[in-house]
């Protein structure tokens, strides 16, 4: 749900009401999210490690 941050109604007091309007409707959302149904788990970790071993470095010759 969008809504202005209450420092816009000081940029421009014309959108006072619509600030009101959406902090009288918070307790409402408030109320819908704790009734809604979370995401699911998410997946199962693999077992593989995720971060690969690099490459052992060779020392290269100058001449």
């Amino acid at each position: 749900y969008p809504m202005y941050h209450p420092a816009a109604v000081l940029h421009n007091p014309n959108l006072r009401s619509a600030l009101e309007g959406d902090f009288r409707r918070l307790p409402e959302l408030i109320e819908q999210a704790a009734h809604s149904n979370p995401a699911g788990p998410g997946p199962e970790p693999a077992d593989a490690p995720l971060v690969k071993e690099p490459a052992k470095a060779r020392q290269l010759n100058m001449f």
